[in-house]
């Protein structure tokens, strides 16, 4: 690794009235010019490798794999050291540029990376909407969109039409996962199937109450007539006399 120099300079002594100063040589600081100066402060060692300090230069000791003298040069390798992963097919390729590899890896299906080290993610450019949950399955290569409950979809896009339970007449709202029944008078309950007992009410005076829809009717005993049964028939007056 050659050495690379900081700057140049030369030591000249100046008399000053207070005192002296000294012009270092180019490497060194300081009042008495003592102080090895810090090339690597300035240094330009790339890719992880260590900065040696000189005088008025410095060196980069690179790692395995980069070469250069700022290590910026990635060594070429080849197939024969065995640098694609996941069961990947690695391909030489003839006199790449310096500082590219030496070599190309065709990754098997569900793996990506210059050397096939990652798993594809399916789900990288998915959207699942409304909550939903996406999972990549490499096996498939696709993506799965795990809806929340009312939703369903290839993105978990369309919300399920949950009606279709309503009776009697009702009016069904769908709703996220549920519906709404808007029932017509005279019935209730969640499908509207329960007919509502217009009797409870107890609305007939005399005689025996019969529920209708909305409506009850009241079964009036001899001499009774009316809505509620409180109306004295007009034979029974004249039976009466």
């Amino acid at each position: 690794m050659s050495a690379i120099p900081a700057r140049a300079s030369m030591e000249l002594p100046v008399n000053l009235l207070m005192g002296y100063d000294c012009l270092c040589l180019a490497g060194y600081e300081g009042k008495n010019c003592s102080v090895d100066k810090d090339d690597c402060a300035e240094g330009n060692c790339t890719n992880g490798s260590t900065c040696m300090d000189g005088i008025d230069m410095y060196t980069c000791e690179c790692p395995e794999s980069f070469i250069g003298d700022f290590c910026e040069f990635m060594v070429m390798t080849n197939c024969s050291q065995d640098v694609c992963e996941n069961n990947a097919t690695c391909v030489s390729k003839n006199n790449p540029s310096p500082g590219e590899d030496g070599f190309t890896c065709e990754c098997p299906t569900g793996y990506t990376g210059a050397r096939c080290s990652y798993l594809v993610n399916y789900c990288e450019n998915v959207t699942c909407q409304y909550g939903g949950t996406c999972s990549s399955n490499v096996m498939l290569q696709s993506h799965k969109c795990s809806c929340v409950p009312g939703f369903e979809g290839e993105f978990c896009e369309t919300n399920i039409d949950d009606c279709g339970s309503c009776q009697n007449g009702a009016t069904c709202v769908d709703m996220i996962n549920d519906y709404q029944c808007d029932c017509v008078p005279g019935f209730r309950g969640k499908d509207c199937d329960v007919d509502i007992d217009d009797c409870l009410s107890e609305p007939c005076l005399v005689g025996n109450c019969t529920d209708l829809v909305n409506d009850f009717t009241c079964n009036c005993p001899t001499g009774f007539e009316g809505r509620f049964g409180i109306q004295i028939s007009m034979n029974a007056l004249l039976n009466a006399r």
